[in-house]
C-alpha cells in the first residue's frame, strides 16, 4: 500500500512539473514574441516614460509604417503613421497632461471643445470621436488612459466600427 500512495505522489508531481514546463515555455514565447516587437527604435523608446500602443505584430487590418515614426524630445511627442489597404491614420502620443488629473473637468471640457460626437468602448478603454473644426469637420480619436494621451486622425473619415477594429488591433509596448 506504501507503494501504491508513493506513485500515486510521484504521478502528481511529474503532472504539475508537466503543467509548470508547458506554461513557462509558452509564457516565455508569449514574451519574447512581444517584446521582440521592435518597430519603434530603442534610441526613441529610452525617452519615452508613459505606454506607447502600436498595432499588434499580426494585425491583418492595420500596420505601422515605420519610416514614419518620429519623436519630438521637446514636447515628449511620438508620432506615427498606420496604415491599412485604403486608408492611412496619423497619431501622435504623449504623457497625459498633469492638468487632466489635477483638475478633473479639463479633459471632458477639451472633448467638448473638441466637439465629441461619440465614444466607442474598445479593448483598451473608452476612445472619444471628436470633429475637430480646425481640420474641417474632419475627424479625430482621443484616448487618455494609463498616462498615456492619444490622439489619431484618419485620412478618411472612418466608421464607429473602424475605429473599434483600429483600437482593438493596438497593443501596448511599453
Amino acid at each position: 500500500m506504501i507503494t501504491n500512495v508513493k506513485k500515486s505522489k510521484y504521478r502528481s508531481v511529474i503532472k504539475y512539473a508537466i503543467v509548470l514546463i508547458f506554461i513557462t515555455v509558452f509564457g516565455s514565447l508569449f514574451y519574447i514574441n512581444l517584446n521582440g516587437y521592435q518597430v519603434i527604435p530603442k534610441t526613441i523608446m529610452q525617452h519615452i516614460a508613459y505606454q506607447v500602443y502600436i498595432p499588434i505584430k499580426d494585425s491583418s487590418l492595420w500596420k505601422i509604417s515605420k519610416e514614419s515614426i518620429k519623436y519630438d524630445g521637446n514636447q515628449n511627442l511620438l508620432s506615427m503613421t498606420i496604415m491599412s489597404t485604403d486608408n492611412q491614420v496619423y497619431i501622435t502620443e504623449q504623457n497625459t497632461p498633469a492638468i487632466f488629473t489635477d483638475v478633473p473637468q479639463y479633459y471632458p471640457a477639451l472633448l467638448d471643445k473638441l466637439n465629441q460626437y461619440a465614444a466607442i468602448q474598445t479593448n483598451l478603454g473608452e476612445v472619444a470621436l471628436t470633429h475637430l473644426k480646425e481640420l474641417n469637420g474632419g475627424q479625430t480619436a482621443v484616448y487618455n488612459l494609463h498616462g498615456t494621451l492619444m490622439f489619431a486622425r484618419p485620412k478618411n473619415n472612418l466608421s464607429n466600427t473602424e475605429w473599434q477594429q483600429l483600437f482593438n488591433s493596438l497593443i501596448v509596448i511599453k
